[in-house]
């Protein structure tokens, strides 16, 4: 024999003594799943995060939330596209509702975005014979000892240039990658270099002389054009 006993909102206690079989129906907690992976990217990068790669044995049928107005953030297909964001942690919630008087569940990831570092190779140079050198990049280029600096000329890494600043003597195109080694991030800058050292071109007056031997030819050299 079976005594049930209910309690009534007026405080009451009732009981009931029950003779048939009674069926007691128990509803397991939903789960959400554990987090599997929290991917860190740098800005800039074309990649859309499928949310639930992030998580791992999570029941079907939950909701994807954002902890803000995320643009890029896709609810219904629960992606997340990178392309486009701003440097930050962006916060996701997976949440499945609960059934019967069981409690809804939720787990949170999240996606980081890192910043790219500032690369500036500096404006176009020319070399002239007043300038057979001339300096590149600014002081606008990210500094500090988490970033490494590589110079390429003509796309040929420069192995004698490692600051963010470099001395060259050669006309070409010069690329600056700057990488900050902690975050894997880098940014790029070029700079064309100009040589009007190369192209003098003389201005230079023959007078033939009357015969051969006489002594009444010249050469007028009147000035230079480049340089």
């Amino acid at each position: 024999q079976l005594t049930l006993a209910v309690e009534l909102e007026t405080g009451l206690m009732c009981t009931v003594d029950l003779n048939d079989q009674v069926e007691i129906i128990v509803v397991e907690t939903g789960f959400s799943g554990t987090v599997a992976n929290e991917p860190v990217f740098c800005e800039g990068t074309d990649e859309t995060v499928l949310l639930a790669d992030l998580i791992d044995g999570e029941d079907a049928g939950g909701a994807w939330t954002a902890a803000g107005s995320y643009v890029g953030f896709n609810p219904n297909q629960g992606t997340f596209s990178v392309l486009g964001q701003t440097a930050g942690v962006y916060e996701f919630t997976y949440t499945v509702l609960g059934q019967a008087s069981c409690p809804d569940v939720s787990t949170d990831v999240t996606v980081t975005v890192n910043p790219n570092p500032v690369a500036d190779a500096g404006a176009n140079q020319t070399i002239t014979c007043n300038d057979l050198i001339v300096d590149l990049g600014s002081s606008q280029t990210s500094q500090g000892g988490v970033f490494s600096y590589t110079w390429l000329f003509n796309n040929t890494v420069m192995t004698d240039q490692t600051a963010s600043t470099a001395s060259v003597e050669q006309a070409g195109t010069y690329t600056l990658i700057v990488e900050n080694s902690l975050t894997g991030c880098e940014a790029t800058s070029e700079v064309l270099v100009d040589n009007i050292v190369e192209t003098l071109i003389p201005a230079i007056t023959l007078d033939d002389p009357d015969c051969f031997g006489a002594n009444n030819g010249s050469i007028l050299f009147s000035g230079v054009e480049g340089g």
